[in-house]
């Protein structure tokens, strides 16, 4: 069983996009809807099928294409409520994945709403880990400057990800102005 990541996203900025992010994360499998896995890689695959994958797509199996372009080996879960505006518009997302943020669908989804700020804030259950960040254009905002992900991040995204303790310390600016702490009560692992 991994330790859950619970990540808090919140977003300003353009009201239809908003409104288009909001209608993603309503529905089930929202990372699917922003960026689909290809569908050959979703069934089960022998090995040799593993190896047709790889020449046709660049990965062997869901899995290893969940990972280079969610950050995360599968979908995210929402509960009740995970979806909501704030008084002043904007929109705050909660949910829920396995051992880390996904970082790589949060990269998209901003690059897919240029007009749209994501801020996020993450803690990884068992106090294995906590950062945040903001992103915009799809790309790190780290100092006030726009900085793509490639030049922080390290060539390999599994590897990444796999070593996240070090990589959250290296990599991720925290911002200590912005206190997401949970509502007491709040779980920190999918019910149900």
């Amino acid at each position: 069983m991994p330790n859950w990541c619970r990540t808090e996203i919140m977003l300003s900025g353009d009201a239809g996009s908003l409104g288009k992010i909001a209608g993603v994360f309503l529905r089930p499998a929202p990372f699917q809807t922003l960026k689909p896995c290809p569908a050959e890689l979703l069934r089960s695959a022998s090995p040799a099928e593993q190896s047709a994958n790889k020449q046709t797509t660049g990965f062997k199996d869901s899995h290893e294409w969940c990972l280079a372009n969610w950050g995360v080996k599968w979908d995210a879960v929402l509960e009740k409520g995970s979806v909501r505006k704030d008084a002043e518009g904007r929109l705050l997302i909660s949910l829920d994945t396995p051992m880390t943020p996904p970082l790589p669908l949060l990269l998209h989804l901003s690059a897919l709403h240029p007009g749209v700020e994501l801020s996020y804030r993450f803690e990884i259950e068992h106090n294995s880990g906590s950062a945040g960040g903001v992103i915009r254009k799809g790309l790190i905002v780290r100092s006030g400057e726009e900085v793509e992900a490639a030049d922080i991040l390290p060539p390999d995204e599994q590897e990444f990800w796999t070593q996240k303790e070090q990589a959250i310390d290296e990599y991720i600016a925290l911002d200590e102005d912005w206190d997401l702490d949970l509502p007491e009560g709040t779980p920190t692992r999918p019910q149900g």
